[in-house]
């Protein structure tokens, strides 16, 4: 059991501000504030904008810091899980870091909402669904949600439902980047290409087009264009952090195999964020019967083929 104390009120109005470094400045021994904290650095490193090292590193401890103070605190679990599966691609101890976080809490729609996402890149859709569609339940007008809903129907290649979802997220979302990349990567599955690229150029919020758009024009057939957001992107790459993953995405709608592998390793050394999606996002499934492809599943301890 944690120990019951009092609250310093300061920390509690820094937390509530989304504060939580000042939070903890304030109350080292509040133990959800190390749990958002955590979550604050997750979603940077998940998506690219960051380097995942040190990001997923700093998760970890904040969420095991989390933990040492409060135990019986299913965010805590559950922010863990996720961490060591970024950390370490400790699968079974994230799944069942997230068993227990529900068995904890089994009305919190965020732990359901992670254990969803573990779920699904785990391979195991009816499950995941199952999950998700719990966490709607619980928080019915969370755009995240609903926008995670979209994200379970492209993989599963109900494009139209993933549209539906993905709008009805839009109509409620303060940040509308999620839900418009999963139009965009639903778009481009349809092949309304030019819908695709204008639901990224929305995502991108004014900024040049990246791997997403690159692929989609090669896809289209506007080769000599993808090539010049890959090669201003590698430029790029030169002054500031840029995830292999998304340059292997570019590789690969241009039909480069051996480049994309190339990316992809590196995406493996270094734990990209994205990397646990490899066998599920569809951009790259005419690399699945590759075996430099099921190699990589391997490595990552994937326990299920592509």
């Amino acid at each position: 059991m944690a120990e019951v104390r009092e609250l310093d009120p300061l920390a509690y109005e820094a937390y509530l501000r989304g504060d939580y470094a000042k939070s903890i400045e304030i109350d080292p021994y509040y133990a959800p504030a190390y749990v958002r904290l955590a979550d604050t650095v997750y979603l940077p490193a998940l998506t690219g904008f960051v380097a995942p090292q040190p990001a997923f590193s700093q998760m970890l401890a904040a969420a095991a810091k989390a933990l040492e103070l409060d135990p019986t605190l299913a965010d805590a679990h559950a922010t863990y899980a996720l961490a060591r599966l970024h950390t370490e691609w400790k699968w079974r101890e994230a799944e069942d870091g997230f068993r227990h976080a529900v068995r904890i809490e089994p009305n919190n729609a965020d732990v359901r909402h992670g254990f969803a996402h573990f779920l699904l890149w785990a391979g195991r859709g009816r499950e995941s669904a199952e999950q998700c569609n719990v966490a709607q339940e619980l928080d019915p007008f969370d755009a995240d949600l609903m926008a995670c809903r979209a994200w379970h129907d492209l993989w599963a290649g109900e494009y139209d439902q993933a549209l539906a979802s993905a709008r009805r997220a839009l109509s409620f979302a303060r940040d509308p980047g999620f839900a418009l990349h999963i139009m965009g990567w639903t778009y481009e599955q349809k092949g309304m290409y030019p819908e695709a690229i204008a639901a990224l150029g929305k995502a991108a919020g004014g900024n040049p087009p990246g791997s997403g758009v690159s692929h989609i024009l090669a896809r289209a057939g506007h080769r000599d264009e993808a090539e010049t957001i890959l090669n201003r992107i590698l430029q790029e790459s030169k002054r500031k952090y840029v995830s292999p993953y998304d340059i292997a995405v570019m590789e690969d709608g241009l039909g480069h195999t051996e480049e994309t592998f190339t990316w992809l390793n590196k995406a493996y050394d270094e734990h990209s964020g994205f990397l646990v999606y490899i066998y599920l996002d569809p951009r790259l499934r005419s690399l699945h019967g590759d075996a430099r492809f099921q190699d990589l599943l391997h490595r990552m301890g994937f326990s299920k083929p592509a």
